[in-house]
């Protein structure tokens, strides 16, 4: 702002100076040349006394000291150890009052050449050196400042200061020393173009010598009105020192400084502005030069700078690629940008491997940036950790090739980039790989594949063939075989990079034979099984007999609960019906109620007691319950139709308010209106189910109903139906076992539905106090909290916002399979025995659900991406042996950013996309492949994925 201030003071006095002459000496149009208050533009010769008075000298010859010269011919005026004090007046000349030398040019241009001769001052002035073309419409101003003298100009406005009105101005020193000061405004100023058309040049010409300016503004380039548009020059040559170390330079107007070294000149020169200085061109230092603490002198790229013993670094010396030559004296320090000495080289490699590149650098404290471009060097982006002279690419695709890759070598001083190499990627050559086809057992069957040999990506089929007396069980594959089908006895898969081996399994099977007695016939399950597989046997008497025991012909088995588990070897059973005694009997007959007591009263602890009860005869009195109760004796009480009821003595309570019981059970009813039915829906089917007997047992009975082998693994979902209220209410869930039953507490009867579901319907209550209600993920977070396959991260939070790691995901999976323990030896650095995690990790290796990083690390905390979480659930589905054929035509090109999608992820992208458990972001244009997954997305992902796949 204070300079401003000063350069508007200036801008005044000259508009002063447009009042009316008062007093002319030369005629009208021509130039006027004031020293102190004498106008010399006629020429001839002055004196200067010790108090800077100027006073015309009248001898013969020049005078011997202390003089100026004019000569109006050459227009240059001599200055010889003068001295000025005195200013040129305002009853002399308006335009250029109060400058000690002043020049002025009322209709054309202004010039004048000053010579110096010895030691020369100019002092006690507003403007040491003013030199104006006046015209409004023409005329330039220049000053140029010769020979081997000195001048210290010092003005409280300017030290020098070149106008001009409505043309060019411009200041040259030729070889001389000028000092100038200003105690309040520039040292110097350089205006042009203030008046008239714009667009002129302001020039500041130093060639040899030193010029030393200070003040507000050392030298400012002035266009008088800050709109007007000129350009501002300044040119140094002949190893010139240009030091505006006091106040630096500025421009007032628009544009900035246009500062080089004159091209005609064999030297260039050095600018201080400010601080800060620069050397232009090559500079063989003549005069002393000291850079001071704080300061900073800057050798450009193209720049010399030769001491020549003349250089003081007290500061600090900064080279940017140009030369210092000579070792300067003091205490600073010498930066100097860095210099490549060896260019990185392109490189060609065969996709899989990986790639290097090296630059070689001089310079100190040197840092490095690898940059990389995909896309021919349109855009560059630096590559993360990649911060020393070398560096390696991951594993290469044949999506790389072509990438480019270039070095920021940078330090204090600046910085220098590297040639451009680049990555060429070739496939490998085609490898032929061999095919071992077993069988275990030997003799079991046989396996074929049809080709011995393949390459890398080649599909083979599969065939397994199992001889008589044997069944195909699956398919075990080594470990480099991993997207196909185990459980098909013909599939087909991938070939690796590498001989594979798979082996046919087969198990033997025997022959169940089952007959019966006259008076029934029986049946089994199966007519073959494998050793160690369940049988259930069922026996139907004729009418007017009973059932009475199973009789085993051959084979070791025990048939309890009409079930055996099948031996290594042939089995027949006979069932054994005896006829019903007639009314007529001697012997009457006894009645359940009445067999049962009898059961139970001789019944050992521990026993089991069972009765069987037929259609239309299933009450049972309470004194079969009176003389259970507190017995460790289990009753077990069969119904037509598969239906059971269990309860054990020690579970009916002493005090029992107990009641005849009618225990029958109709499957299929349609006691329950539609609409409420309807109202609870099960993936799979909703069965009712009514009991006859109305009102409370006194006690708990699990009532085991058949719902169909079918139906084996889903949940069974047990809902009271409330008369009152018209709605059903939850009661228990039960997994439905391999034989399609379920099992159910009941301590009442009425009217229920069960609704068969894929998963259980039992409430869940989330502890974690940060999913809020109606969080999108509130229901995947209930579900894999449900499901145990993923806790809160503390008793009360769920950290839905937190990243899940490769270990997490690894023991996800691992419990999702039912926890296995495999031995398998891993080599993970990073993975220690006994560790939480170490188990899954083990077992998703060795299934190839997850592999590691190949250098002995596994990334166990590393945090998961979408495309390896997404890559992880499909091999671990492949693993499982679920259909994941549903995403192989999947379009995900649609996404804008599927060129992020790395190229081993891209079928379990596409599967994930095609089977929904992974969905667009933002909008849903993106696949964000690289984006962290939190908790919140794994668990959306888990739920979406057991829904389709897992039955619980």
């Amino acid at each position: 702002m204070k300079k401003r201030f000063l350069s508007l003071l200036c801008v005044l006095a000259l508009c002063l100076g447009l009042l009316p002459v008062t007093a002319l000496a030369a005629a009208p149009g021509g130039q006027v040349i004031y020293v102190g208050n004498e106008n010399v533009t006629s020429g001839g010769y002055w004196t200067t006394d010790s108090n800077g008075s100027v006073t015309a000298y009248t001898g013969e010859g020049p005078p011997a000291d202390n003089f100026i010269h004019y000569d109006a011919g050459d227009n240059t005026l001599t200055l010889h150890n003068a001295t000025i004090r005195e200013y040129v007046y305002s009853g002399t000349s308006t335009y250029v009052m109060g400058a000690g030398i002043g020049v002025f040019n009322q209709n054309d241009a202004s010039k004048l050449t000053i010579k110096l001769e010895g030691s020369n001052a100019i002092e006690n002035v507003s403007t040491g050196i003013f030199v104006l073309a006046f015209s409004e419409s023409t005329g330039s101003s220049s000053l140029t400042i010769t020979g081997s003298g000195s001048l210290d100009a010092s003005g409280s406005l300017n030290g020098i200061m070149v106008q001009s009105n409505s043309g060019d101005a411009t200041l040259t020193i030729q070889s001389a020393d000028v000092t100038l000061t200003s105690n309040s405004g520039n040292g110097v100023t350089v205006q042009a173009g203030s008046a008239g058309t714009q667009g002129h040049t302001a020039t500041l010409t130093v060639n040899g010598g030193k010029l030393t300016a200070s003040g507000a503004a050392g030298i400012e380039f002035n266009a008088s009105n800050p709109s007007y548009n000129i350009t501002t020059e300044l040119t140094v040559s002949g190893n010139a020192l240009v030091d505006t170390r006091n106040g630096g330079i500025e421009v007032y107007g628009t544009g900035a400084v246009n500062t080089t070294a004159d091209d005609d000149a064999t030297n260039g020169g050095i600018v201080f502005d400010g601080k800060d200085g620069t050397v232009y061109g090559n500079v063989e230092l003549q005069k002393d030069l000291e850079i001071k603490s704080g300061e900073t002198l800057t050798i450009p790229e193209g720049s010399t700078l030769n001491t020549n013993n003349n250089l003081t670094n007290n500061g600090t010396i900064v080279n940017t690629g140009g030369t210092l030559n000579g070792e300067p004296d003091g205490t600073g320090k010498i930066e100097t940008t860095p210099t490549i000495d060896t260019q990185p080289a392109s490189q060609t490699v065969t996709k899989g491997n990986t790639a290097t590149f090296t630059v070689a650098a001089t310079g100190e404290n040197l840092s490095y940036q690898w940059q990389q471009s995909i896309n021919s060097g349109s855009n560059w982006m630096d590559i993360s950790g990649a911060n020393v002279a070398t560096y390696t690419t991951a594993a290469t695709t044949t999506s790389m090739s072509g990438y480019q890759y270039r070095c920021v070598v940078s330090n204090s001083a600046g910085s220098v980039t590297s040639e451009v190499a680049t990555l060429t990627v070739n496939e490998p050559a085609p490898t032929t790989y061999t095919i071992t086809a077993d069988v275990f057992p030997l003799g079991a069957g046989t396996a074929t594949a049809d080709k011995t040999t393949a390459t890398a990506g080649d599909m083979v089929k599969l065939t397994a063939t199992a001889n008589s007396g044997y069944r195909f069980t699956g398919w075990t594959f080594s470990d480099n075989i991993t997207d196909t089908d185990s459980s098909s006895a013909t599939t087909t898969f991938t070939m690796p990079a590498g001989d594979v081996t798979v082996t046919a399994n087969f198990q033997q099977y025997y022959i169940i034979t089952v007959n019966a007695s006259a008076g029934g016939t029986a049946t089994a399950d199966k007519t073959t099984a494998v050793a160690g597989e369940a049988v259930t046997l069922t026996a139907t008497p004729d009418s007017g007999y009973h059932f009475d025991r199973w009789n085993i012909v051959s084979g070791t088995i025990t048939i309890q609960n009409n079930q055996f588990t099948m031996p290594a070897g042939n089995v027949e059973i006979q069932a054994i019906f005896d006829r019903n005694s007639s009314g007529g009997s001697s012997t009457p007959t006894k009645t359940p109620s009445q067999q049962a007591v009898d059961k139970i009263e001789s019944a050992k602890d521990g026993s089991t007691v069972e009765i069987k009860l037929s259609t239309g005869s299933t009450k049972l009195d309470k004194e079969v319950f009176e003389e259970l109760a507190g017995r460790d004796v289990t009753l077990e009480i069969s119904l037509p139709g598969g239906v059971s009821w269990t309860v054990n003595g020690q579970d009916i309570p002493e005090n029992a308010d107990l009641t005849d019981l009618d225990l029958g059970v109709t499957l299929d009813a349609s006691t329950i209106p539609v609409s409420v039915i309807n109202t609870v829906t099960g993936a799979v089917d909703t069965i009712q189910l009514s009991l006859a007997h109305n009102g409370e047992f006194g006690f708990t009975m699990i009532l085991s109903a058949p719902l169909g082998k079918t139906n084996a693994g889903y949940w069974a979902n047990l809902y009271y139906y409330n008369t009152r209220t018209r709605a059903l209410e939850f009661q228990s869930a039960s997994k439905i076992a391999t034989d399609g039953t379920a099992s159910f507490p009941f301590s009442h009867a009425s009217d229920y539905a069960i609704v068969i579901d894929t998963d259980s319907h039992e409430p869940v209550e989330l502890p974690f106090t940060d999913v809020p209600e109606g969080a999108w993920y509130e229901d995947a977070a209930a579900y894999v909290y449900k499901h145990g396959l993923m806790a809160g991260t503390s008793a009360t939070t769920f950290a839905p916002d937190v990243t899940t790691s490769r270990a997490m995901i690894a023991t996800i999976l691992w419990r999702m399979a039912g926890s296995p323990v495999v031995n398998y030896a891993m080599n993970y650095t990073d993975v220690a025995q006994g560790q939480w995690c170490s188990e899954a990790i083990r077992w998703a290796t060795s299934e190839g659900v997850v592999t590691g990083y190949g250098n002995g690390l596994f990334g166990t905390n590393d945090p998961i991406t979408r495309e390896q979480l997404a890559t992880m659930l499909w091999r671990y589905a492949q693993t499982e042996g679920y259909d994941v054929s549903i995403g192989e035509d999947t379009n995900i090109l649609s996404y804008t950013d599927v060129a992020s999608l790395s190229e081993y992820a891209i079928p379990a992208m596409q599967w994930a996309v095609g089977a929904g458990i992974i969905n667009g972001t933002g909008d849903g244009s993106t696949l964000t492949p690289q984006g962290q997954a939190t908790r919140a997305q794994a668990a959306v992902m888990l739920q979406r994925f057991c829904e389709k796949y897992v039955i619980w």
